[in-house]
This record gives C-alpha cells, structure tokens and sequence, in this order.
C-alpha cells in the first residue's frame, strides 16, 4: 500500500473516531481524591512497577484513573494484562484509561486508543459476559469503528440483542440509539415508543436516563418526563458516562428559561457546538422530525 493511500485511509479513520467519540474530558467534573488516597497514589508512583504486587499495581491504576492521570493509568493497566489478561477490572480499567485518553483526541494516536478500546472492552464481555456497561461501550465502538479495524452494524447489533437479554427495558435504548446511529427511522419511532411506554423503566445504564430525556422532550414534547430525567442524570452522573452533566443542565435550562441557559454558555462558550457534535440523538430526533 502506498504512502498516500495509507495516509488517506488513516485520515478517514481519524474523521469517524472524531465524529463518534464522548465529549473532550473538561466538560466532566474533576473527581477530587481524598487526602490519604493522594497519599497512596504519591507513594505508589514511586515504586517501581515491577516491585509492586499486582493488588499494589492496580490500587495505582484506579487511582491514577481517578485523578485524570490517564497516560499513567493506562500504562498500569496494560502492565496488568500483562501480567494476567484473563481479570475482568484489568482489561474494563484498560480499556476505559484508553477512552478518557480518546476523548476530544482527533490526532493519529486515537487510532491506537480506539483499537485498545475495541480488544479489551471484547475481551471484558467475554470475562463477564453480565456487564452491560461493558457491551453498552462495545456497542458504541463497533458503531464508530469501520469494518477495517473490527466494527461494523453486525457487531453492533449483537450487542444490542445481548443487552436485551439481560435488562429488556436496556436492550431497548440500546436498539433505540443503534437505529438513530445507522438512520433507521422506522425502527427508531418503534423502539422510542416502546422506551417511552415501557412499565419498567429500571436504568442500570446513567446514559440511558439523558436518552430517554431527549427522546422525551424531542420526539415526545412530554417535558415533565424530560426534567425529571435530565435531573436524574445530573444526579447519577460519573466521569465514565458519555454526555457531561451540564449537557443535561442546559436541556434543563432550555425548558425552564429561568437564565440558567446563558449562565452555562458565559462559562461554555462552545457548549452549542459542542452539542451538535456529541449529541448526536438530538440532531437525529431534530432532522427526522423537520422532514
């Protein structure tokens, strides 16, 4: 393959990974570790790894990825799998160290990133096969990845159907998010009426309630559901979830108009372009409803 071409098929990747990605990471709120957690932290660092048990080595890892150190949390976690590939936390931690390190990444090395999500998030459904967090973040990376580097819808909807087995009600916002993400209108307005409707709506996925939200005000114009959703979000929001929490507050403050809205945007400047980028169901929901 010549230079040109591989640069090329380089650049394309660049662009789908940039387009389908969460958010930069300083749109989330800092975890602020306790004062004897920085301590341990301090201490670890200053081992080397090849001294430290692999109970010590992972402590370093968590906390490393707690403290946004995701260079060096992600190097602790490769360091595990290493030393035992076939632990759960090590390739979960592994791959969510490469995911903070992809987000708001448009550069070359997000290829790497990407390829490092997609193998150990696999390899973590295959250890646990229960985790929907795991197959959740699976799902969006066979969405993102073309079918050169191991995505494509198939893997994707496998995903979803594994999903539903586990949690009905999930495996429904996953279809919905899965038929948004490939432009399947006719599935999207089924499985949004049937997330909507849906008697049980027990969320073991946060991102699911944001959503929900969107589907709720968008499609739905029911924006008591929507408030009450975007507030349960804020509430259980974590660095790991894919919309920051004041992407719900500024849904929120749409609805409300008490000048919230031009708070949010004095202090994130960027926050309507940023939007439109990452918040991908609600252009979807916006441009199948203009037609």
């Amino acid at each position: 393959m010549g230079r040109a071409k591989l640069l090329g098929i380089l650049f394309f990747i660049c662009c789908v990974l940039g387009f389908s990605q969460r958010p930069p990471n300083d749109l989330f709120p800092k975890t602020i570790l306790k004062i004897n957690e920085t301590e341990q932290l301090d201490f670890l660092r200053n081992q080397s790894a090849v001294t430290l048990t692999t109970v010590e080595l992972l402590q370093r890892a968590n906390l490393s990825l707690q403290s946004q150190r995701y260079k060096e949390a992600l190097q602790d976690f490769e360091l595990l799998c290493d030393r035992n590939p076939h632990v759960f936390s090590h390739q979960f931690g592994r791959a969510a160290a490469a995911g903070f390190l992809l987000s708001g990444d448009f550069g070359i090395s997000a290829i790497r990133h990407v390829i490092v999500l997609r193998s150990s998030f696999a390899e973590a459904v295959r250890l646990r096969p229960s985790s929907l967090l795991s197959r959740r973040a699976l799902l969006h990376v066979y969405l993102a990845l073309p079918r050169l580097l191991g995505g494509g819808e198939a893997k994707a909807w496998e995903q979803v159907k594994a999903i539903k087995e586990i949690s009905d009600f999930e495996g429904i916002m996953a279809a919905l998010f899965f038929s948004a993400q490939t432009g399947k209108s006719s599935d999207f307005d089924s499985y949004a009426g049937s997330a909507y409707a849906h008697t049980l709506k027990t969320f073991a996925i946060n991102d699911s309630r944001y959503e929900l939200a969107v589907v709720a005000q968008h499609y739905f114009a029911d924006m008591d559901l929507a408030q009450a959703l975007y507030k349960d979000y804020i509430a259980h929001s974590t660095a790991g979830d894919l919309y920051p929490p004041v992407y719900a507050s500024y849904r929120l403050a749409e609805l409300t108009n008490d000048g919230a809205r031009q708070q949010i945007e004095s202090e994130i400047p960027e926050i309507a372009e940023s939007l439109l980028t990452y918040d991908r169901l609600t252009t979807y929901i916006r441009s199948i409803k203009s037609k």
